[in-house]
């Protein structure tokens, strides 16, 4: 069973078989290559980086949120799974855009650059925001 790699030490975790059971979706079935175990193991880093340090790690410092997330593991733990769910799936439907720099240049030579702000809008799922907002204690806003 894949799992996020120990390097990161998030509070909350999801592996793929978890995944699996609360999505209906098999990782190694859906997603592009044929590194095996590796793909799931990348797309899982990913994914667990976009909720954390993408999202409740940048609203309020890290520190306090790690502190909240493991006093509140209980209480916060369903609803921090659920985006984690939510956001892998979103994902999956509409690519993982998340490593791109922004910076496109054209088959003429022209180079376009999309604001950060425009990628982070695009990878992140609008439905985690809710979930996460709606938490309690509300774990997107606390600590600011």
């Amino acid at each position: 069973m894949p799992t996020v790699s120990a390097l990161y030490n998030y509070p909350i975790t999801v592996d793929s078989t978890e995944f699996l059971n609360n999505t209906g979706r098999d990782l190694a079935a859906e997603l592009d290559g044929d590194d095996g175990v590796r793909k799931i193991v990348n797309f899982l880093n990913n994914l667990h980086r976009i909720v954390y340090d993408d999202l409740l790690y940048t609203v309020g410092p890290r520190r306090i949120k790690e502190l909240i997330l493991t006093e509140y593991r209980d209480e916060l733990e369903s609803d921090v799974k659920k985006a984690l769910f939510v956001q892998g799936e979103y994902l999956l439907d509409n690519t993982d855009i998340s490593l791109w720099n922004g910076t496109v240049v054209a088959a003429n030579g022209t180079v376009s650059v999309t604001d950060s702000a425009l990628i982070l809008q695009k990878m992140v799922s609008p439905a985690i925001i809710d979930i996460l907002r709606n938490t309690n204690p509300n774990i997107l806003y606390m600590g600011e």
